[in-house]
């Protein structure tokens, strides 16, 4: 699209909403009012109800935060010491944390979040209002999602310590050999062989 376009198609637009602006204040449908405004304009030239809405209360806040700035700290600040760390913070690891300080919250405060818990769009809003990014969320296969569980865990650590003592195998007596092979004795190379 070319700059002559563009501009016109932002001009268009205004006049749209300056006449949507008009036909509001004497109407209180407003979607009517979008309905006649846009009913000649081509798709790129249409004003948006949201457009419409902000532009009859301009003073309007966004949206009412309902975490407290003290709380949102506490979730930025476990975040990152959490990927300083190495660990991977998902989309899930937020909505779960977020939920739990709701439930910690007053009734009357609860009420304002649907199902106890925030929706994606509201992570979405928490991570650019914090510049954040969080990391996807690695997916396992089947088999092996259903083979972690902590019943397996659980089973497999109880196995080891059990070996471990009936071996009597003691801390002093444990080491870690790595991949790489390596050699008791003298070393071999091709030209001694």
């Amino acid at each position: 699209m070319s700059s002559a376009t563009r501009s016109s198609t932002k001009a268009d637009r205004a006049a749209g909403l300056a006449q949507a602006v008009r036909l509001a204040s004497a109407t209180s449908s407003h979607r009517a009012d979008l309905a006649i405004v846009n009913a000649c304009r081509p798709a790129k030239a249409r004003v948006s109800y949201g457009s419409l809405a902000r532009a009859l209360k301009p003073d309007a806040p966004a949206g009412p935060r309902s975490l407290s700035v003290a709380h949102e700290v506490l979730i930025v600040d476990a975040i990152m010491e959490f990927q300083k760390n190495g660990f991977n913070v998902t989309e899930a690891h937020l909505i779960k944390a977020v939920a739990d300080i709701i439930k910690d919250l007053p009734a009357e405060e609860q009420v304002k979040w649907r199902d106890g818990r925030p929706s994606e769009h509201c992570v979405r809003l928490f991570c650019r209002r914090h510049s954040m990014r969080l990391r996807r969320e690695n997916m396992l296969e089947s088999v092996r999602a259903r083979a972690m569980t902590i019943e397996n865990f659980a089973a497999h650590f109880s196995m080891m310590a059990h070996l471990m003592e009936e071996h009597n195998i003691t801390p002093d007596r444990l080491s870690n050999w790595m991949r790489r092979a390596f050699h008791l004795g003298g070393s071999t190379t091709p030209a001694t062989r």
